[in-house]
Order: C-alpha cells, then sequence, then structure tokens
C-alpha cells in the first residue's frame, strides 16, 4: 500500500508541472519502416531541443542507430554515435540543439530511404511571469489540486 500512495503522490505532484516537450512519432502512423519518405515526414515539423523522437520498428530484423553526417549520407553503420537495438520501441531526447542524422541499422534499408536527418532548435523560452508575482492562475490551480490530492491519499493509505 505504501508503495501504491507513493506512486499516486509521484503522480499528483508531477501533473500540476507545465511541460512543453513534444514526442513525435518518427514516420507518423507508418512508424520506421520501408516506404516512408522520411524527409516528408520531417520538413514541416519544428523540432526543439526538449523534444523526442519515438521510433516503433520491427525489432526482429532493424535497429535505429545514430550517426554523424557522412556515415548519413553513405549509410555507413560502422561506427554509430548510439545504437539502439532489440525493443522495437526507441525514445530519442532531442537534448542540444543542431542536426541529428538516423539511419537504420540494416544499411540495404538505409539506402532504400530507412533514414532521417532533423534539425533541433533551441527550445523556446517559457512565457513571461504573470503580474500575479510570477505565478500562472492554471499552475496555482494545479498545486492546490495537487495539495488536495495529496492529503487525501495519506488519508487513506495511511
Amino acid at each position: 500500500m505504501k508503495i501504491m500512495a507513493t506512486i499516486v503522490v509521484f503522480l499528483l505532484l508531477t501533473a500540476a508541472v507545465e511541460v512543453s516537450a513534444k514526442i513525435y512519432t518518427v514516420g507518423g502512423n507508418d512508424g520506421w519502416t520501408n516506404g516512408v519518405n522520411y524527409t516528408r515526414w520531417s520538413e514541416n515539423i519544428v523540432f526543439n531541443s526538449e523534444d523526442y523522437l519515438y521510433f516503433v520498428y520491427y525489432r526482429v530484423n532493424d535497429s535505429v542507430l545514430e550517426v554523424n553526417q557522412t556515415a548519413y549520407k553513405i549509410c555507413n553503420s560502422e561506427q554509430p554515435l548510439y545504437n539502439w537495438t532489440g525493443s522495437g520501441r526507441v525514445l530519442v531526447p532531442l537534448n542540444r540543439s543542431g542536426d541529428y542524422y538516423f539511419m537504420s541499422g540494416d544499411e540495404a534499408s538505409c539506402y532504400e530511404g530507412l533514414k532521417v536527418a532533423v534539425h533541433v532548435l533551441t527550445a523556446p523560452p517559457p512565457p513571461p511571469a504573470a503580474a500575479n508575482g510570477g505565478a500562472s492562475t492554471t499552475t496555482s490551480i494545479g498545486m492546490i489540486s495537487s495539495l488536495a490530492g495529496l492529503s487525501l491519499v495519506f488519508f487513506l493509505f495511511l
């Protein structure tokens, strides 16, 4: 019961935090597979340095590699910067501005177009502080809601 209470408390406290990061499923509904035009998929998306790329692929015969620009251009998988294999689902943080290059771990698939390059911008600053001392109404209400929920959790589980 104490573990469940701890989990609920954590969820309530994190619910009040505003999150600006976005998660983009690479390839949209098609995922990470052959036959998708990843240049077209990514060209109208503005990626920020707090965002994530979510790769979904068939784990038996593929993987996701982050590589440098040269390896990306020639589909060279010999020295990746990162290698995600085995899970079939990979969440990659875009934690810096600049260019990222991803390709299939199967070089033949890379040559067929299973690769994507994304340009990441620095995340925009948070909105300016409100006139009420820097706390927005939404955050204040969220904090009150979280504290009320926290009290209820302790009452029910302790």
